[in-house]
């Protein structure tokens, strides 16, 4: 079985990253190495803030931190390729699939200045913000701002849950 599992990893289209739980890379598949620009050898063993873009990569353990806590996260995000290019990338993550290893699967990304229909937000990892222009808006701030919405809160079952029974999670 373990050999069909291994054919599978290696023959899919889309990419595939393991990483531990420092961010760094313990396998890819030839699709990610694809995307990558680069062989298996140079991208395993190394962390992922090495492939993003210098101006951005104090994200990476904010954004590391966040996955690990949310346990799942998609979205796109550029890498830099070996020429010097750089080339968006579409993921989906989840954390843990084993103990104290990520799997993400990567695909091209969508252009994120030009995505076509304008249904793409940036929304912070940790503090669940939403980019608009240059500015980080509170969910509250971006419904009322953007839709002319007015919110107002309540608390799930779940979360009234967890309150009364701090050792629980909503």
């Amino acid at each position: 079985m373990l050999e069909t599992y291994t054919r599978l990893f290696e023959n899919l289209d889309v990419g595939i990253l393991i990483a531990n739980d420092a961010a760094i890379y313990v396998d890819a598949n030839l699709a990610a190495c694809r995307l990558f620009g680069r062989p298996r050898a140079d991208i395993v063993g190394h962390h992922l803030s090495e492939f993003i873009d210098g101006a951005r990569r104090d994200e990476v353990d904010v954004q590391w931190k966040a996955f690990l806590r949310d346990g799942v996260q998609h979205g796109n995000f550029e890498i830099r390729l070996p020429e010097g290019r750089s080339q968006q990338i579409g993921f989906h993550a989840q954390a843990n699939f084993a103990p104290g290893l990520h799997c993400s699967f990567i695909t091209p990304g969508v252009d994120l200045e030009n995505n076509g229909n304008g249904s793409m937000l940036t929304i912070c990892a940790w503090t669940k913000r939403i980019l608009v222009g240059d500015q980080w808006l509170t969910l509250e701030e971006y419904f009322q701002r953007i839709h002319g919405l007015t919110i107002t809160h309540g608390i799930c079952p779940a979360a009234f849950s967890a309150m009364r029974n701090p050792s629980s999670k909503p």
